[in-house]
């Protein structure tokens, strides 16, 4: 059997929401080859040298609640206990009046569609487009960034 990791959250190859979701964040913030890199850390967005450590992140955010994910209360700040709390898709996207999709969210479409229980019509109320671009998107095919 793989190394157990004393918080639980990780080892023998199996990960938890919450492990996963530190993980993400640490790799947008810090790999350059990552492809949402340039929306993170290349754009100045940073994680408080105690959140390099993954025990320390969950005594201050706890485990992630199904169907939330981490979401920073300033868009511009960094990823801090102070700026950071687990939100729905759709408070993600409240402050949004025109959602333009990028290939960041396309990828989180296509996450919702896999894994979520979601309608289609749903996941496009939250992202702000109809249906019919969400199915195209679960297609594979050309969608308008804007709609």
């Amino acid at each position: 059997m793989g190394k157990r990791f004393k918080h639980g959250h990780a080892g023998s190859g199996k990960h938890s929401k919450t492990y996963n979701t530190w993980i993400d964040m640490k790799r947008r913030c810090i790999n350059p080859k990552r492809d949402n890199f340039k929306n993170y850390g290349g754009r100045g967005i940073s994680i408080c040298d105690r959140w390099n450590k993954f025990e320390n992140f969950l005594e201050d955010m706890g485990a992630a609640p199904d169907g939330l994910t981490i979401e920073r209360k300033d868009n511009n700040g960094n990823y801090t206990p102070e700026n950071c709390y687990w939100a729905t898709w759709r408070q993600q996207n409240r402050n949004n009046r025109r959602i333009k999709l990028n290939p960041f969210k396309v990828q989180l479409i296509k996450k919702l569609l896999k894994e979520s229980q979601l309608t289609q019509k749903e996941i496009g109320k939250i992202f702000n487009v109809c249906h019919s671009i969400i199915s195209a998107i679960k297609l594979n095919r050309k969608w308008k960034y804007e709609h």
